[in-house]
């Protein structure tokens, strides 16, 4: 009897543990968007170490460090980063995805110009990799190569093209961008 009594017992601490232990889906979105808030904080202050360090095993395969570094370096001459949140966060198992809202300012090169508000609306997919959420998708290219690879992630959303957009008098407006040689965005001119 005595010897029930303590497999119950122990059973019973073990129940507890797992269920204490189970996170709520509001704790996970948590963790997701913290996670997201390190590395575009990390961007925000030029921290690209940091930044870099967000990024998922895959996705530092396809994206080497020191081209990080001066890509980030680059969009800083052209773009001043002011902010950035997720919208539509979903989540299932090991995968989350969202839309990332980017707020910044186009800075033109002719210094008589005037700065322009932009706004870059982009998919983020993130994977969970050693108990930690990171970000598993950069470029166009990248994100096809993970979605491919992880097709429980591309369940979670649509991909989409990203959008750039800047503000004339209070209102949004879409352009279309294209790279140059050298990565270089074009930037609208006002």
């Amino acid at each position: 009897m005595k010897k029930i009594s303590i497999a119950l017992l122990l059973i019973s601490l073990l129940l507890q543990s797992v269920i204490l232990a189970q996170k709520t889906d509001e704790e996970l979105l948590g963790e997701v968007q913290s996670a997201y808030a390190k590395y575009s904080t990390a961007l925000i202050m030029g921290e690209f170490k940091t930044a870099y360090d967000c990024l998922s095993s895959s996705q530092k395969k396809t994206t080497n460090y020191k081209l990080f570094v001066e890509a980030n370096e680059k969009m800083s001459k052209v773009t001043n980063l002011k902010a950035s949140q997720l919208s539509s966060l979903k989540m299932k198992g090991k995968y989350a995805a969202a839309k990332a809202v980017i707020y910044l300012d186009f800075i033109p090169e002719d210094k008589d110009k005037q700065v322009l508000n932009g706004k870059i609306e982009t998919p983020v997919y993130f994977i969970k990799e050693n108990g930690e959420w990171k970000i598993a998708t950069g470029e166009e290219e990248n994100m096809k190569i993970f979605l491919k690879q992880h097709p429980d992630a591309a369940k979670l959303m649509e991909p989409f093209k990203t959008q750039v957009y800047y503000k004339q008098k209070g209102i949004w407006i879409g352009f279309k961008y294209k790279q140059k040689e050298g990565s270089e965005y074009v930037i609208p001119q006002t």
